[in-house]
């Protein structure tokens, strides 16, 4: 190949540096903001939700309630524990006063045969809502 047929080399311009900033997102290594939960910081924010915040989650509160089943049920001293199964199929147990679901919920009553589960879901204009979800048994 001779020099006479060879293209001539392109040039590329050199690229104008920038600074790129993500110190105003959400870290991808922590978790996602709960749904029903969006602007946590609200001053419209319950005391329960307020205090809700500074504790460490529990693994239970990845996962909508929808996607748990309660799978079993045990009595150990006078106390019910409820089994759930997680979309994952891991079986998790909880007694009363633990946190599931993504709104908050927090196990309040375990019956031989359902799971109570108080959450706070976000209503319009900011307002803040009580709701009781049950889970029953399934065979």
């Amino acid at each position: 190949m001779l020099q006479e047929d060879l293209e001539p080399m392109h040039l590329y311009q050199s690229f104008q540096a920038s600074e790129y900033s993500v110190a105003d997102i959400r870290s991808p290594f922590e978790p996602s903001t709960p749904s029903g939960a969006q602007k946590l910081s609200g001053g419209n924010l319950p005391d329960k939700l307020k205090n809700n915040l500074l504790r460490p989650k529990e693994p239970l509160e990845l996962y909508p309630l929808d996607s748990l089943k309660m799978v079993g049920i045990f009595n150990k001293n006078e106390q019910f524990w409820a089994l759930l199964k997680d979309a994952t199929g891991l079986i998790h147990r909880v007694s009363i006063g633990n946190y599931v679901g993504q709104n908050f919920g927090k196990v309040e009553n375990i019956t031989e045969k359902t799971i109570e589960i108080v959450e706070w879901v976000s209503e319009a204009e900011g307002k803040w809502n009580e709701r009781t979800i049950v889970i029953n048994l399934i065979n």
